[in-house]
């Protein structure tokens, strides 16, 4: 947590950059997630 500085749970620097990228915005992180949805094969 940035605010806190502890430690929320470990992610892989993928997840982590992505995530920052959407400023920890839960609505951010369901509008990618709708999007990878509405392409799968």
């Amino acid at each position: 947590d940035h605010r806190t500085g502890k430690i929320r749970a470990l992610l892989c620097t993928n997840c982590n950059t992505a995530f920052g990228l959407m400023k920890e915005n839960p609505d951010f992180v369901q509008g990618l997630l709708n999007y990878a949805k509405s392409y799968e094969k």
